[in-house]
């Protein structure tokens, strides 16, 4: 036992970690749009921009924050709305794109620039609310459960989420012949919109 979480339990954490980083959401495609338009090193301080505001709401939502979302339903779809709005401006400007941005003109996201993001992310609030309501425990001591409980979901989040930047990264060589580049951002274009769907469901 670890301050009130079993082994049981931190499987189960680690579980839910890898689940919720690993499957497509917002983060990732941004993640994956953004190694391959800029190359896995200028996209690295993304995921640790992401794994930063994940645990700063995980924080806010401990210190009952979370349920708010619990006595007003309605901030729920302010949230979807605003990241379905930018979401979908994301998805127009890759089916836009027809070549690779030029390292001096352009730039990824800036790391800060995603912690904020996560405040607008409806997948991430799902995320820390149903991290911290369902996963930690309530009895022993609450702060070292709530910081055991945000290192294992830090350490198994972030190469999880981490191997969509992998991913996109990987494709910027092959996809610099003829007009695969194209073809490549108007697919991303539309898993991007898909994850608006994604949201609303």
């Amino acid at each position: 036992m670890t301050g009130g979480l079993t082994a049981a339990a931190l499987a189960s954490i680690a579980l839910f970690a890898f689940t919720m980083s690993v499957t497509p959401g917002p983060n990732n495609m941004l993640l994956a749009t953004s190694g391959l338009r800029f190359g896995l090193r200028r996209t690295a301080p993304m995921i640790f921009g992401i794994q930063l505001g994940v645990i700063i709401q995980a924080g806010l939502v401990a210190a009952g924050l979370g349920s708010l979302f619990l006595d007003h339903p309605w901030l729920k779809v302010v949230l979807k709305v605003v990241g379905s709005g930018y979401l979908v401006w994301l998805a127009w400007h890759l089916w836009m794109s027809a070549a690779l941005p030029d390292s001096q003109s352009a730039r990824p996201a800036r790391w800060w620039q995603m912690v904020v993001f996560q405040f607008i992310n409806p997948k991430a609030w799902v995320m820390t609310v149903t991290l911290i309501a369902g996963f930690m425990p309530s009895d022993g001591v609450y702060v070292q459960n709530f910081a055991v409980t945000l290192l294992l979901f830090t350490i198994v989040g972030t190469p999880s989420c981490g191997v969509w930047a992998v991913f996109g990264s990987s494709l910027r060589t092959w996809l610099s012949c003829g007009n695969r580049l194209v073809w490549a951002n108007r697919v991303f274009a539309v898993l991007t919109a898909a994850t608006v769907g994604m949201l609303w469901v």
